[in-house]
Order: C-alpha cells, then structure tokens, then sequence
C-alpha cells in the first residue's frame, strides 16, 4: 500500500454494490477514508455530515439520479462547482 501525501476522504454514491465496493477497496488500499451510498438522498445526507473532498456520483440512479443530487448540494451550499483542469467540464466540489 502507498501512502498519500494526504489522506482524503472520498464519498461513493452508486446503487450498484458492485461499484461501490470496487471503488472502497482501490481507495482504501491508498490510504484514503471512503464512504458509501447506495442512492442520491442518502449520499446527499452523508455529504453534510462526512464533508468529503471527492464525490464519485453515479448519473443513474433510482430515487434521486446523479443530477439531482449536485442540485440538491448546489441548492444547500454544502459544495460549489468547480471546472475540471483537463476535461473544462464542470464539476462539483466541497
């Protein structure tokens, strides 16, 4: 395992246990704190309380899809957008 220059915490919102896990371990073996969500209200919720420095978003989802979640963050001020360096997508940051 690598040690990071800083450990991040990092939140995965997916309703596919699958990808969730995979994510978990690759970061976790990294040395970074992971949490998860299996739907957007409930990673909207953890957003609040874990206060991540990476969200990993699923863009469909049931209950609340990967768009209406960055609305909800947006709405909250709980994160701000930020435009991605390579891609100049915009992106959603805490």
């Amino acid at each position: 395992m690598t040690e990071p220059a800083t450990q991040k915490k990092i939140l995965v919102i997916d309703d596919d246990p699958d990808i969730r896990s995979l994510i978990n371990v690759l970061f976790e073996e990294e040395g970074h704190d992971v949490e998860e969500a299996s739907n957007g209200l409930e990673g909207a919720k953890i957003v609040g309380e874990f206060m991540p420095d990476l969200i990993i978003l699923d863009v469909n989802m049931p209950i609340a899809n990967g768009f209406k979640v960055c609305k909800i963050l947006k709405a909250n001020q709980v994160v701000r957008p930020r435009t991605d360096d390579v891609t100049g997508a915009e992106t959603v940051t805490g």
